[in-house]
């Protein structure tokens, strides 16, 4: 299976002569570990700061000592990923208490490892302890704080521009450590990154004198803090590698391998060298011939004159001849893989050649099977459907064909009779519910298709148009006073606990019982005739003649506003207004009153005002002129 490996370096570099010619010249931030600051603007003057979290984490350490003249020194690792990396220069970050902008750096020195600094095993790649590499020290706008001193001046951070002549690196992790002098005796200070919001900023270290430790805050003790540095300089892009797509041969052949081209990129000339090389040509060309007994995965590796590498992957598949058998049934002729015809059961060799090239050796046990007939009569509605899926929708005589149970043909002749179904339109109109022909119960209008049978034994489709009426049967009860619920509709009260016998004279819309009791009104509307509930009507007794000889209504007649004079205080009140045909055209409620004065609208004519007072029933003739 292919496989695509990342590009690696065999060596570091220091100073390599050859690459002059070839490396870029802009350079370009290759590593930050920064963050310096924490605090856009908000320091003295617009500047920048650089906070310590000495009220947040309880941090103390604004600055680790890193003089050269007393042998201390800091360190911070970084990591490169390229092929390579051309370093032009690096920044430093220091401080000195007290110092203006004008930076008071005399020089620094630094060295490159290829580990962790004077650890065992670990070899310095760059740089010393002596030379002074600083060309240029200036103030980077920013000054190195506490939480509670922002605006401080006292420490500009400065930066320190130090040149790499020769430097060159490889892919993998480095460890710088540095020192510095100055022409204050404050320091010089290295001043920690500061990731926003947390305490631990890194891995960086520090040695005293001879002693290196983890750079650890004096305040909490959280793991080493981090140095700000950055790296300046150009990235050296190595080859890349192809070994061209996964192939198969078969046993005894041979293929090519690699791609067109199998390297490209990289600096100079390309080198290859191709894993494993006992069964290939040349084990060093780009292009070797394979001959291999097994599959086999074959890696090349592609070097540059850098010594950058790249390594890819494909695999050859050996692929043996093959054999196998099969086992066919078929009608009247069998067509075999290799193209042959067979008329006859019996074993037939077959040879062909396989998916990956190689000869396949089948043997085939054949079966020769014979179509088969038969006949049918069918009688259906509308449409019929034949075994094969074929839709049938008029009478006749049709032939069909399906596979037999030996997989042949069976040819099946129809002799077919279609019946057609039937449609048909009603539109009853009745009350409550219609009962439609199929047994389907309906209770509101709307139309419906309903299905039965008709003669022919096929569906019978009737659409039934259908009006349901039904007839309002809601009674109110106000007090003692009863109205229908129906507007415009015949009524008929009648008194519940006499079976149901008439109420002389009762029927309009609203009805005065002149005795407790049960009461029920018969409603014919929308030519339906329907019975409400009984309501029970209690107090139809009290102060009745004594209320109603006293309650005056005036002026009667009237041109629209009648006073009510009710005799008396009442609490809970009552008025309505009915028109010769028992209908409401007038309600309204009052409370803690004895005299009423009612505004209406009523057209000319003669109505019967309705009065209920805590009880009490009174009904007065009103003329509206």
């Amino acid at each position: 299976m292919k496989k695509n490996y990342s590009q690696t370096w065999k060596r570091v570099c220091l100073a390599i002569s050859l690459v002059a010619g070839i490396l870029p010249a802009q350079a370009q931030i290759l590593f930050d570990n920064g963050p310096v600051v924490n605090r856009t603007g908000t320091g003295f003057g617009g500047a920048d700061e650089s906070v310590l979290y000495t009220t947040t984490f309880g941090m103390g350490t604004i600055g680790f000592g890193h003089q050269s003249n007393l042998f201390n020194r800091v360190a911070d690792d970084f990591t490169s990923t390229d092929c390579a990396w051309r370093i032009d220069s690096i920044v430093f970050f220091s401080y000195q208490t007290g110092s203006s902008t004008t930076s008071t750096f005399t020089g620094v020195n630094f060295r490159v490892w290829d580990s962790i600094p004077d650890a065992v095993g670990s070899n310095v790649v760059y740089g010393d302890t002596t030379t002074n590499r600083m060309t240029r020290s200036v103030f980077a706008g920013a000054y190195r704080i506490t939480e509670t001193t922002t605006g401080n001046n006292t420490r500009p951070i400065m930066r320190n521009v130090c040149t790499t002549p020769g430097l060159l690196v490889t892919a993998g992790t480095f460890w710088i450590d540095w020192a510095t002098t100055g022409s204050l005796a404050s320091g010089p200070w290295a001043n920690p990154r500061v990731p926003f919001n947390q305490a631990v900023t890194g891995n960086g270290r520090q040695r005293i004198g001879s002693v290196w430790n983890n750079a650890l805050d004096g305040g909490t003790g959280t793991p080493a803090q981090g140095f700000p540095f950055i790296i300046y300089g150009t990235v050296i892009t190595g080859p890349s590698a192809s070994a061209g797509p996964d192939l198969s041969v078969c046993l005894s052949g041979t293929t090519l391998i690699g791609d067109s081209p199998t390297g490209t990129g990289g600096n100079g000339t390309l080198t290859y060298s191709w894993l494993p090389s006992a069964t290939l040509t040349n084990a060093t060309t780009g292009n070797p011939t394979a001959a291999p007994t097994a599959n086999t995965t074959y890696i090349v590796t592609v070097e540059d004159t850098l010594g950058c590498i790249a390594m890819d992957s494909m695999m050859v598949s050996v692929n043996q001849p093959t054999t196998s058998s099969l086992s066919a049934s078929a009608c009247n002729a069998y067509v075999s893989p290799a193209g042959n015809t067979y008329t006859s059961s019996g074993t037939y060799m077959d040879t062909l050649t396989n998916s990956i090239g190689c000869d396949s050796i089948i043997t085939i046990n054949l079966t020769i099977n014979s179509p088969t007939t038969a006949a049918v009569t069918q009688t259906v509605c509308d449409s019929y459907t034949a075994p094969s899926g074929a839709v049938y929708t008029a009478s006749g005589t049709y032939m069909d064909t399906i596979p037999n149970m030996v997989g042949c043909d069976s040819v099946i002749t129809i002799g077919l009779t279609v019946n057609s179904m039937t449609t048909a339109l009603i539109a009853p109109t009745v009350c409550d519910s219609f009962t439609a022909p199929s047994g389907a119960v309906y209770t509101a209008s709307g139309t419906y298709m309903d299905t039965v049978a008709n003669m022919a034994g096929c569906d019978s489709v009737i659409t039934i148009q259908l009006v349901v009426n039904t007839a309002n049967v809601g009674v109110t009860m106000s007090g003692v006073q009863l109205t229908a619920d129906a507007i415009g509709a015949t009524y008929q009260w009648v008194n519940c606990d006499s079976g149901y016998a008439i109420v002389a004279g009762a029927s309009s819309q609203s009805f005065f019982p002149t005795a407790d009791g049960n009461y029920a009104v018969i409603v014919t509307e929308n030519a339906c005739t329907d019975t409400s509930a009984c309501t029970l009507v209690l107090g139809t007794g009290v102060r009745g003649n004594d209320f109603a000889s006293v309650v005056s209504v005036y002026p009667n007649p009237n041109a629209g506003v009648v006073t009510v004079d009710l005799g008396g205080d009442y609490t809970n009140i009552l008025i309505t207004i009915t028109d010769v045909n028992g209908r409401v055209v007038y309600a309204a409620e009052a409370h803690h009153q004895n005299l009423l004065t009612i505004d209406t609208d009523m057209a000319s004519g003669v109505y019967f005002l309705n009065i209920m007072a805590d009880g009490n029933n009174a009904v007065k003739r009103l003329i509206r002129e």
